[in-house]
């Protein structure tokens, strides 16, 4: 005598909707990744592709706050096209890049991770730091998703 097939297809389907399943849990800090560059994200670009970040930043920072998997990087909203500026400028400043600029001087030189380097020269990035600053060069020049500053 042959079964029904519907109660099988009904606990399939109730299996695959994901009804009983908890709901999923922020994956934890991978390796590599510092609660430094978690909190200061854009450090993440001084090692890391802007590929790579973006499409891991969960992976790589989501134990680190609750909702940060729900958030969008670089911004969760249309970031002020300086971002693109001070992003650039973070990856100078994981390497030493002793600033000038009063502005980015205060930024970077109160973050306990920043250590001067009076010998930083830009040329001597990584080259996917390198290939990064020249990314976000693009991106500022072409007001990429970006508002412009007030």
């Amino acid at each position: 005598m042959l079964r029904p097939l519907w109660p099988t297809l009904i606990a399939a389907l109730i299996a695959c909707s994901g009804a009983n399943a908890a709901p999923p849990k922020p994956a934890a800090k991978a390796p590599g990744a510092t609660a430094a560059e978690c909190k200061d994200t854009c450090l993440l670009l001084a090692r890391l592709s802007f590929d790579e970040v973006q499409k891991s930043i969960c992976r790589l920072c989501g134990g680190h706050d609750e909702i940060f998997c729900e958030l969008d990087w670089p911004a969760s909203d249309v970031p002020s096209c300086s971002i693109w500026d001070e992003m650039r400028n973070c990856i100078f400043a994981a390497h030493g890049h002793v600033f000038k600029s009063p502005v980015y001087k205060a930024k970077f030189e109160g973050k306990p991770w920043y250590r001067a380097n009076p010998k930083f020269e830009a040329k001597a990035l990584p080259k996917v730091a390198q290939d990064n600053v020249q990314r976000l060069l693009r991106y500022k020049k072409q007001r990429y998703q970006c508002t412009l500053d007030p």
